[in-house]
């Protein structure tokens, strides 16, 4: 796509779309700007329907509002000096853009492999990297694993969508509820807190186990809070972050499994558990997530905090004097690191002004030219 066209495909846009231009170019700014509170090296962590509209426009000539948005962020990142970063495509991004299916032939894993790296290189003009799906028996055993994984979910989410098993939680919650409050003691349960009791975990051959169970947890916790039966004022129909997000990302549609990939990227790319593991120096390269996905966005966001955390078992057995020492050096590490965050976000900020001035340019020199 020639970034001189914009102007040309924005006017094309109905109204509404050149609303939703603008708002996915603001969130795909926010996910670079969360991104670099970390320190590099840094990699661009596509999903899937990124991918997917690479493929619209090989399919049409048609520009929509996604699509021109990941076409200008790619040539703003392009153009932007403050940092660099490799482009990826996890595993489970992979099997999503294979329509959730495994390779019968090394010919066929080739085929769309080629194909995935070509559409990516030809039109935004940087080159993938890929993690565990490089060669053919590689990919073939990851999605082995990542077809086990489904199975499994699928089959856990349709047990919660079933009336019975339904009543006989919000039945068993609500009495022990009751019962609490009969005696007047002063006990609060949330459906968040009864699902982390119903459901006790999932053994996974690919996902992180407990990455899995927090998403099924929370559709049992939205079922225990929104359950006709079930109507106390007590079982609030939100969360703890303001509303059940992980059951929207991940889903069954018509028995099939929609946001498998999305629970790989909100792992990686958490960008609270990246900065933890980046403190005192690890080596640990920050993961940037970049999506389209209103869901999965929302639950990225609220995986952004930065958080000091000092280990009681590094200090314990300490005296004074070396508690002292690992406190500060906690504390000059938080400082460094966020010293160098503020840094790297007001320069972030600057370039995308930038950029976004840029295409207002583009599109006023359009319209004074019609």
């Amino acid at each position: 796509m020639d970034i001189g066209l914009l102007g040309n495909y924005f006017e094309l846009l109905p109204e509404e779309q050149k609303y939703r231009f603008l708002n996915n170019m603001d969130m795909l700014f926010i996910q670079e700007q969360n991104g670099l509170l970390l320190k590099g090296p840094f990699r661009l962590v596509l999903d899937s329907n990124i991918l997917m509209r690479l493929e619209e426009i090989e399919k049409n000539t048609s520009v929509n509002a996604g699509l021109l948005a990941v076409f200008c962020f790619f040539d703003y990142f392009k153009k932007q000096t403050h940092y660099q970063a490799d482009v990826l495509i996890l595993p489970s991004v992979f099997y999503e853009y294979c329509r959730q299916r495994n390779f019968n032939s090394f010919s066929e894993y080739e085929k769309e492999f080629r194909k995935l790296r070509d559409l990516v290189s030809k039109i935004l003009g940087v080159e993938t990297y890929v993690h565990q799906i490089g060669s053919f028996s590689e990919t073939e055993k990851v999605f082995k694993a990542i077809e086990n994984d489904v199975l499994l979910i699928t089959s856990i989410l349709e047990k919660i969508r079933q009336a019975k098993w339904q009543d006989e939680i919000v039945i068993d919650y609500v009495k022990t509820i009751k019962k609490q409050w009969a005696k007047g003691k002063n006990i609060i349960s949330t459906p968040f807190w009864a699902a982390q009791a119903i459901f006790k975990g999932i053994e996974t051959k690919y996902f992180k186990s407990p990455e899995v169970s927090k998403f099924i947890q929370d559709h049992i916790a939205f079922t225990i809070a929104n359950h006709p039966k079930n109507d106390l004022d007590m079982a609030d129909p939100k969360d703890d972050f303001g509303d059940y997000h992980l059951r929207k990302i991940l889903h069954l549609e018509k028995s099939r499994l929609k946001g498998l990939a999305d629970i790989e990227i909100l792992s990686v790319c958490n960008t609270t558990q990246q900065f933890s593991k980046q403190e005192n120096g690890q080596y640990y390269p920050a993961s940037i997530p970049l999506t389209l996905d209103d869901n999965l966005y929302i639950g990225l966001n609220k995986r952004t905090t930065m958080v000091q955390v000092i280990s009681f078992d590094s200090v314990n057995g300490c005296g004074s004097e070396d508690f002292s020492s690992k406190f500060l050096g906690g504390h000059r590490d938080w400082n460094e690191r966020t010293t160098r965050s503020d840094e790297q976000i007001l320069k972030s900020r600057h370039a995308q002004a930038n950029y976004f001035q840029f295409i207002v340019d583009i599109v006023n020199n359009i319209k004074v030219n019609k």
